[in-house]
């Protein structure tokens, strides 16, 4: 269980599940996410992020793809594989609350009661979104 381990990284904010592997992703709130294995007791790596809390983790259906949302209003793309440095870096206009990835790899960021989605979002730089839907 996660939740008997102190492992001094912040308050847990989020967590997501790599849906290829079940590998679990937790986001902490100093920018650091930590990638838990259920027969492991320590986690098998640990990534600055942001500078700031996490406010959301997705993993893509394949596996290769995590990207994390912070309330700095950054949207950052890693691949899970090497995790050297973000591929893409998003500035966004308000706090992302939410992401989420289609099996089609389409991404969905959820900002207050504004939900942008793109596409080739981890692949390259999306200049602006595929759609943009207004809740209320």
């Amino acid at each position: 269980h996660f939740s008997n381990r102190n492992i001094h990284k912040g308050r847990l904010r989020v967590m997501a599940q790599n849906p290829y592997n079940a590998i679990i992703c937790l986001g902490h709130s100093q920018g650091v996410v930590t990638m838990w294995s259920p027969n492991i007791q320590t986690p098998i790596a640990q990534i600055l992020c942001h500078k700031q809390p996490i406010t959301s983790i997705a993993v893509d259906p394949k596996g290769i793809h995590m990207i994390t949302s912070s309330v700095d209003k950054s949207v950052r793309v890693w691949d899970v594989r090497n995790l050297n440095g973000p591929l893409q870096d998003y500035r966004m206009r308000s706090v992302v609350s939410d992401v989420a990835v289609s099996q089609q790899g389409v991404v969905a960021t959820a900002s207050g009661n504004i939900v942008e989605t793109y596409r080739d979002f981890c692949l390259k730089t999306a200049e602006k979104p595929y759609l943009k839907h207004k809740l209320w």
